[in-house]
């Protein structure tokens, strides 16, 4: 659907929202009727960390046909959420059978609320790459939902915006809703996810003693490997600050 229609539209739209922050947010429900939202802050009905962390409200679905159509279409792309859903963990990966586990109840969530609320239209602020948005498109896909995906850009306070993932970086298909502008972008100084910079993500957030006995208190079958994690997150820190 184009961005054109979806305006013309939008108070007809039962909207999800998922993972703007508190402002965007906002302005989002200024435009949109947004039903549900699953965002990075309190303002929205569940934060990704809950969703991530099944840290989720009660919840029941119907499981008949259709379900099972949507639930074995989306397995069909169960290999690409292993690859995706990798990037949660640190240094050792979970289990076989927990990796699967979370998600059928990350696809059992997520197909309530997409069914409860009758989304017909979901608003991704990036595209899909933790593991359980990938799953709300799997689900918006199956069931032909209208999708707007955006993507960051160099361009102050706009997106690039597309519907499919395989239609990233295809651009010219996509309607013209701006005027172009030369965005005067430079590269930064220091890269986020790369290098040795102390505000490095795993250098603030190390496996630690306290954490391995977070995890072996909640779940004592895991020592040996909690014991692995623990020396991969040492050796990891000491090559970053070599």
């Amino acid at each position: 659907m184009r961005i054109a229609e979806i305006k013309k539209n939008q108070l007809e739209n039962k909207v999800l929202v998922l993972g703007f922050d508190s402002n965007t947010l906002e302005s989002l429900k200024n435009e949109f009727n947004v039903e549900y939202s699953i965002g990075d802050n309190n303002g929205a009905d569940l934060t990704w960390q809950q969703f991530n962390d099944l840290n989720l409200p009660l919840f029941s679905n119907t499981y008949d046909e259709k379900y099972l159509e949507c639930l074995l279409d989306c397995k069909k792309s169960y290999q690409k959420f292993i690859d995706i859903y990798s990037r949660r963990y640190f240094y050792v990966t979970e289990s076989i059978s927990e990796i699967y586990n979370k998600f059928i109840i990350k696809f059992n969530f997520a197909y309530f609320v997409l069914k409860k609320y009758e989304i017909n239209l979901v608003i991704f602020s990036n595209v899909p790459h933790e593991g359980y948005d990938f799953i709300l498109y799997l689900i918006a896909e199956h069931f032909n939902l209208h999708k707007i995906i955006c993507n960051q850009s160099p361009f102050s306070n706009k997106f690039f915006i597309f519907n499919r993932i395989e239609s990233f970086g295809i651009f010219a298909d996509l309607p013209i809703i701006s005027k172009n502008t030369v965005s005067e972008y430079r590269l930064p100084s220091d890269w986020v996810h790369l290098g040795g910079d102390p505000k490095f993500y795993p250098l603030n957030y190390p496996y630690s003693i306290k954490k391995l006995l977070i995890e072996i208190f909640a779940k004592p079958y895991r020592f040996p490997l909690a014991l692995v994690r623990l020396v991969y997150s040492n050796t990891y820190i000491k090559n970053i600050k070599k």
